[in-house]
């Protein structure tokens, strides 16, 4: 398939991913390449909301690290296929980044003022982008958390679950109608330390654009703050330092600013929600899913007695 539809002489590989099925092609001078064939049970329009993601940012700051589209012979950027159990689906090849993800990586204040300022740069990239599937129904998307109220029954038997049922209510009540009065774009909605990619030299790649939705703005810099809880005396130096970089580039509003905390602690929810109720479908697996619950568990319990204790202030002034 690499050869004739793209030209690539190329030894490929199996990759990991959720929904995807992505391949690692290493042509013969050395270069990489990812073959992604999407989901074929996935709406195409939602495939295609990925792909003019990836092509307006390419026009818009080409200098961007993020994947770029490989055009086929024909100079198509998506190509259909036939899988072999003789389902169609879509498949795309994008160019590799550098670098290494910086899950479990020592993340330093200055790589994460390199994130910040490149998030910016993709937020400014999408900014008055829309397509028909911006707002899919998805179940990472925060601006549909209350629908996700079922879930709270996985919480019961666990040992923090009353903490995660109020702040739950609480966000519903008091968080999610604010985000009416916020400006709306396409976000990128998944900056975890999975699809940052860096070296010594800063962040090399943003990647993994498969969740992407329209909503508030501000919700893009507050996922990528929530994965970047440290350990230490301030487990928010690397959230502020990217955040403060963030808002040099993209200034946010006052009412931005002061929704960025309850944004992080909607993130922690999300992952505690969706994973608690993934782990007891597939108990089997349960180790792996919840992976990231204890950062988020701990991390949602830090911001929560901070904003008793003391408020939260996550923007540095210049």
């Amino acid at each position: 398939m690499m050869l004739e539809t793209w030209g690539l002489d190329a030894n490929v590989c199996c990759l990991s991913s959720e929904r995807d099925q992505n391949f690692l092609a290493t042509i013969t001078d050395g270069r990489r390449f990812v073959l992604k064939i999407a989901n074929p049970s996935e709406d195409r329009a939602v495939s295609n909301l990925q792909t003019s993601a990836l092509q307006r940012i390419q026009a818009r700051d080409p200098e961007l690290p993020v994947p770029h589209l490989l055009p086929s012979r024909t100079g198509a950027a998506e190509v259909d296929t036939t899988l072999t159990d003789g389902r169609r689906a879509m498949a795309r090849v994008l160019s590799c980044v550098g670098g290494s993800p910086l899950f479990g990586a020592p993340v330093t204040p200055e790589m994460a003022t390199d994130l910040g300022g490149k998030a910016a740069r993709l937020d400014l990239a999408l900014a008055d982008m829309r397509h028909p599937a911006e707002r899919h129904p998805f179940v990472w998307d925060m601006t549909q958390i209350d629908q996700l109220a079922p879930l709270l029954v996985h919480q019961e038997r666990m040992e923090h679950g009353s903490l995660i049922v109020a702040e739950f209510k609480r966000f519903c009540s008091d968080v999610l109608p604010r985000f009416d009065g916020l400006r709306w774009q396409l976000i990128h909605n998944d900056l975890n330390l999975y699809n940052v990619f860096g070296d010594s030299n800063g962040i090399t790649g943003l990647i993994d654009f498969g969740d992407m939705v329209r909503a508030p703005l501000a919700l893009d810099p507050a996922i990528a703050a929530a994965y970047l809880m440290a350990d230490g005396d301030d487990p928010l130096v690397l959230a502020r330092a990217f955040l403060t970089a963030y808002q040099r580039q993209l200034p946010l509003t006052g009412e931005e600013i002061a929704l960025l905390p309850d944004m992080m602690i909607g993130r922690y929810l999300l992952t505690l929600l969706i994973t608690r109720w993934r782990a007891d479908l597939h108990p089997e697996n349960a180790a792996y899913i919840q992976r990231n619950a204890p950062h988020a568990l701990t991390s949602l319990q830090y911001l929560v007695k901070a904003r008793a204790d003391r408020g939260l202030s996550l923007i540095e002034p210049d």
